[in-house]
């Protein structure tokens, strides 16, 4: 359970498109990175998930799991 494991907040960002959505990431010790997000819904989710994928695959080690509120249909 991850949620026994230490960890520190490596990201926490707000979209640009909408202040009130974002996501924090944190680096757990044993390795594993979780990903909290929350996307807007419709055309600017696009976007936000570009940004948050471009994030991942630039900052962060593997493994990493991402969830969250992706309003998605």
């Amino acid at each position: 359970v991850s949620s026994l494991v230490a960890g520190k907040v490596v990201e926490q960002r707000a979209f640009a498109t909408d202040p009130g959505k974002g996501f924090v990431a944190v680096q757990l010790d044993n390795g594993l990175t979780v990903v909290s997000a929350h996307i807007s819904y419709g055309e600017r989710a696009a976007g936000q998930l570009d940004e948050l994928a471009s994030w991942v695959r630039t900052r962060v080690a593997r493994p990493v799991v991402i969830g969250g509120d992706f309003n998605a249909d």
